[in-house]
């Protein structure tokens, strides 16, 4: 998340639940094998920012078929105020917790959020703290995972996901947004309006359905991408 002057203007989180995560793995592994045309065992990472736009189309036309819900919160960042704009993390944390708030969880639910790993281990500490401190009402129990996406093809999936709808918002291209928009239960912006406001949160002092969390071009997760 940047806030320099070529960064972008928006910065997107998304939160793919999917009714059966063996599907999206095989839906990885298919797409690797059809794209790239490398054995199975090289384990090639895909990545939105990396791909072709006919490869975009492709899977996220794939996706589409899948049993999947996604719900995404998009951050104005230019209405962010300049001395929190140093608490990246937080921003991180903060918005997290608001798109988690948004989700229906049915009562007395048990979660996994899986997070695409971008923290230290003392930054994970302060994140898991800061989330299950902050838990929707109907969730009593959540385990949070932070793995490469690398090794996780729900992070994948996600990544795509958070890039169609990024460029919804940095770019005005809804060529890839619209592809799985029906699947997208939840799709807000914070800070939507030009007139700046300080963000009403805490800065921290310090089933079981899977849940995959992606956040988007930082430049620990993406190469190449103006941040």
């Amino acid at each position: 998340m940047g806030f320099r002057k070529k960064s972008s203007k928006f910065y997107t989180i998304a939160i793919l639940i999917p009714k059966y995560d063996h599907r999206i793995e095989r839906l990885i592994k298919s797409f690797r094998k059809s794209i790239f045309k490398v054995k199975e065992k090289k384990k090639i990472e895909i990545k939105f920012h990396d791909s072709l736009e006919m490869h975009r189309v492709y899977f996220l036309e794939k996706l589409n078929l899948e049993n999947i819900k996604i719900y995404s919160l998009t951050l104005n960042k230019e209405r962010v105020y300049s001395n929190l704009r140093e608490f990246k993390d937080n921003l991180n944390k903060f918005l997290t917790k608001n798109l988690l708030h948004k989700i229906p969880f049915y009562s007395n639910e048990a979660l996994t959020l899986v997070v695409d790993k971008f923290l230290s281990s003392g930054g994970i500490e302060l994140y898991d703290s800061y989330i299950l401190h902050n838990l929707p009402k109907n969730v009593v129990e959540m385990k949070i995972l932070h793995l490469n996406s690398s090794v996780c093809p729900c992070l994948q999936a996600t990544d795509f996901i958070v890039g169609a709808i990024f460029q919804k918002y940095e770019n005005g291209n809804l060529k890839y947004f619209d592809i799985i928009k029906e699947k997208i239960l939840i799709d807000e912006t914070y800070l939507p309006s030009k007139k700046k406001v300080n963000p009403p949160y805490p800065v921290p002092s310090v089933s079981t359905r899977h849940h995959s969390f992606r956040r988007t071009y930082s430049p620990i997760t993406t190469t190449n991408f103006p941040i």
